[in-house]
């Protein structure tokens, strides 16, 4: 096998299965994956039928959200993310191109599988995506952890397009799904936080992890991590929810698990590319197990 040495001292294994493994990882496929998951099994909990073309609008959104926002962290992602840079060069050239196709192959989906109103709604949700990126994010230097309330409504709200998308009614299971979506991504993209302390205080943003510490912070996300699973129990207690949701209690461990592995972990890229961001493709086989014990 041989190597090739970047100047920041970080060897890249020059063979397919890794190019594969940094593409798929750190390209923002893994990302977009688990989002589409995510979205599959909560259409299951709350009963809603989902087909393969809402499951491609998630993908293909997410998708071209995540690398706009990454094209413009490039800057300073350089030394706490230099896999991920590396990848995204790639993309620079064919930024537009990528995010246009995306864009054009989801309003087509929307528009012939669904309807004028999740076409409206599904654009400004990614409008929030491109405001988080050129404008929430900066807000940050002013508002405690902003970027991380707003970064959690964007995806929380697909929630809202799966219901619409399909127009299905909106009542109380949708709006508990709803919340503990939020809650799940408003802990992970918090949890990252903690290893970008040195570099979001240069930045002069003041996110949970600065503001409160890193033990501070780890608390007060684990204490949003339990209730967000006694938001499960709760609703199927009240029968809101189908007994099979209990299965979802399985993200508090999980979480529980990469709060852990946060102090243990040199790597921050695997940390937060893999690790956090890999709970969302782990909704399936919690569901499989829901559905076959529960």
């Amino acid at each position: 096998m041989t190597v090739k040495v970047e100047k920041n001292n970080i060897l890249y294994p020059n063979n397919i299965l890794t190019l594969i493994w940094n593409e798929f990882i750190y390209g923002g496929h893994f990302l977009a994956l688990g989002d589409a998951v995510a979205l599959y099994v909560m259409a299951v909990v709350l009963d809603i039928p989902v087909s393969w073309d809402f499951l491609v609008v998630i993908y293909l959104c997410v998708f071209a959200a995540n690398l706009f926002n990454r094209s413009d962290e490039s800057v300073h992602d350089a030394l706490t993310n230099p896999v991920r840079v590396k990848v995204m060069e790639k993309y620079t050239k064919y930024f537009y191109p990528i995010v246009s196709v995306c864009l054009i192959v989801s309003i087509g989906l929307i528009m012939f599988y669904s309807n004028y109103k999740a076409l409206i709604f599904a654009v400004l949700i990614f409008l929030i995506a491109m405001l988080y990126t050129t404008l929430f994010k900066k807000m940050t230097k002013y508002v405690v952890g902003f970027k991380s309330f707003i970064a959690a409504l964007f995806y929380a709200m697909m929630v809202f397009l799966l219901v619409i998308y399909y127009s299905a009614p909106i009542n109380t299971a949708v709006i508990l799904i709803f919340i503990f979506y939020y809650l799940r991504i408003f802990i992970s993209n918090a949890a990252c936080d903690v290893k970008d302390i040195e570099s979001d205080k240069k930045r002069g943003l003041k996110t949970f992890a600065i503001s409160m510490g890193e033990n501070g912070a780890m608390r007060f996300l684990n204490t949003l991590n339990i209730a967000s699973g006694l938001l499960i129990i709760w609703g199927v207690y009240t029968k809101v929810l189908p007994a099979f949701s209990l299965a979802l209690l399985l993200t508090v461990p999980y979480a529980i698990y990469y709060f852990y592995l946060n102090s243990k972990m040199n790597s921050k890229e695997m940390y937060t590319n893999a690790i956090v961001d890999g709970e969302f493709l782990l909704w399936l086989p919690f569901l499989i197990i829901g559905k076959t014990f529960l």
